[in-house]
Formats: structure tokens, sequence, C-alpha cells
């Protein structure tokens, strides 16, 4: 594992593990470096590389990934007594066959399903959100399988919380587009075995950065802006501020 303190962090198993730091936020501050962590999907870490990231600093793992997913592919640190494993499926029902329907729709397939998400799975948002917040002392890292989707749609938010600006929100999610290439040549592979239609899937592995200023778009004419939606989130108006207290320098 990469030790030097950088946006990309290098380590076997992974190819799109990131760190949220170094924003600048409101006030002159910036982000903490090794504070919170993105990546995807981390069945593939040898006992080397779960121990690089606890000897990292990292105490709690927040998995977005759905049941099914989590049966073909278990998390590794699921028993592990050194962090905190927790798991909030982002995306009610992800499977082949609801990726399938979202590719063929119209437009922005992957702006609707981001939207349909923020509409429809307020809950689950809010408590990753707190799973993050109320996290143990150390560094958390919350993924799914691509490290792209249901990590950057929670990645939008976490930045929001603690004052990025749009621009950096909208960056950070493009990051996954030179990250992903091995990911999707594996998932191409299974999802053709299944009898898809390569060319119809293609659009799920994108991460243009209209698509997540559509995001905040939505959030704008829908809510108000992702602040306000925020509120929605935090029933007890403490979220944002240990989210803030967790990563700033």
């Amino acid at each position: 594992m990469s030790t030097s303190i950088g946006r990309h962090i290098t380590l076997r198993g992974t190819c799109n593990l990131r760190d949220l730091g170094g924003y600048p936020v409101a006030g002159g501050n910036s982000l903490g470096w090794r504070r919170v962590l993105r990546s995807d999907s981390l069945h593939d870490l040898d006992a080397q590389g779960m121990a690089s990231l606890i000897d990292s600093g990292v105490a709690s793992i927040v998995d977005l990934r759905d049941t099914a997913e989590l049966e073909r592919q278990p998390n590794p640190f699921s028993t592990h007594r050194a962090v905190r494993y927790t798991h909030i499926p982002l995306f009610s029902n992800l499977d082949l066959q609801t990726r399938l329907r979202i590719a063929q729709a119209e437009g922005d397939v992957l702006l609707a399903l981001y939207c349909d998400v923020l509409m429809n799975r307020q809950s689950a948002l809010s408590d990753a959100l707190r799973a993050i917040a109320d996290a143990r002392p150390g560094g958390v890292l919350f993924h799914c399988t691509v490290g792209k989707d249901r990590t950057g749609v929670l990645a939008a938010l976490v930045l929001a919380a603690v004052g990025a600006s749009a621009e950096d929100i909208i960056a950070d999610y493009a990051l996954s587009a030179a990250r992903i290439g091995s990911i999707r040549e594996r998932m191409m592979a299974d999802f053709l075995t299944g009898g898809a239609d390569a060319a119809s899937l293609l659009p799920l592995f994108l991460s243009n950065p209209a698509t997540m200023r559509g995001m905040l778009d939505y959030l704008d004419r829908q809510y108000g802006g992702i602040n306000a939606y925020l509120r929605l989130l935090d029933k007890d108006l403490t979220l944002c501020e240990k989210l803030r207290t967790r990563m700033l320098c």
C-alpha cells in the first residue's frame, strides 16, 4: 500500500481506492487526509492488504452492496476484530435485470438512477452518513462494488455536508473513469455470460462530470439544494457537524 499522502491509494486487490481528504472547504480549512476513504469492493484483498488498511488507520468499514453481492463476494472485514463493519445496502435489489432496465432507458441512465436513490432511499442514505459520522476513532472506508455509483452518491453528500464546493464534488466523482477498467472488463464478461447485450451496458460504467452536475441540479430543483436535502436526512441536526469534526484538519 502506498504510504505517501495523496488522492489515489495503490493497494493490491482494489482498483478505485482513494481519499476524500485535501479538498478546501469554507473558512479557509481543508479536509484532513486518511479520515474518510472511498473504494471499490474489498473482497480481493489478501491478509497483507487488509493489514495495510488497518495499519493506515482504517477502523471502520461501511459496505454499501446488497445482500446478493455479499454472498457472492464476502467482505473480508465482516468478522474482523480490528474494525467495525457495517452493512447498509444503498441500492435496493440492484440485480442484473434491474441494471438492464436502467441501461435501456433513454438519456443519462446513471443520472436517472441517482435521482431515484435520492428520492427513494433516504433512510439508507441517512444511515450511511450516520455510520461515517459516528464511527469509532480512526479512518472510515465506505465502498460498493465499482466504487462509483453508490459510493459516488454518498461521497457527494459527505463532501457537501462538510462544505466542499460543487466543483470539487463533481471532480471527485469523475476520477473513477480512469480507475475502473479492470472492473469493467470483469463485470462485462459476467454480464455477457448471463446473456446481456454489451453495448447497452457500457453507459453503466461511465462517470461523466455532467452526470454529477445533473444530480446536483436535481437536488436544487427538487429539494432546494444539496444542503437542504442533507437537512432532511439529519433529523437531530448533529450529523453534518459530526462529519465536519471528523474530516476537518
